[in-house]
């Protein structure tokens, strides 16, 4: 009976020494190498079953707002091995407008007056999290 169980779990589970297969539909490089890694984490720690399609599309939207797409949208699907990721990106986040105001007791601080030089979020720009 244990034996069982045994192989029972070795089937549903992708082994830890191995390299998760993942599929992706085509994004820039940059997006693409960041969801592999991400996903691989997950699988090098142990957190991913065979079925855990629900989990990797959660990680890989919060991924992709870090690039700005707050909007995109991610199907997983499990294949024989491993699995295929489909992202739909979707406009990103752009800036619309900066405001920047100074206040308490550094308002009158001359040091301090042109701060906003510093600061390099551009109209237009994608809002990444990086930038902010």
């Amino acid at each position: 009976m244990r034996l069982a169980t045994t192989i029972l779990l070795a089937s549903c589970c992708f082994p830890l020494w191995a390299s998760l297969p993942l599929q992706f539909n085509k994004l820039p490089k940059d997006i693409e190498s960041s969801l592999r890694e991400e996903i691989e984490l997950l699988h090098e720690q142990g957190a991913l079953s065979a079925n855990d399609s629900e989990q990797i599309q959660k990680r890989s939207e919060g991924i992709l707002e870090l690039f700005g797409f707050y909007h995109a949208t991610v199907t997983v699907s499990p294949q024989e091995q491993g699995f295929k990721v489909n992202v739909t990106l979707g406009e990103p986040i752009t800036i619309q407008q900066i405001h920047f105001n100074l206040e308490g007791e550094g308002r009158s601080d001359p040091q301090l007056s042109h701060i906003e030089r510093f600061i390099f979020l551009k109209v237009g720009e994608t809002f990444t999290d990086e930038g902010y």
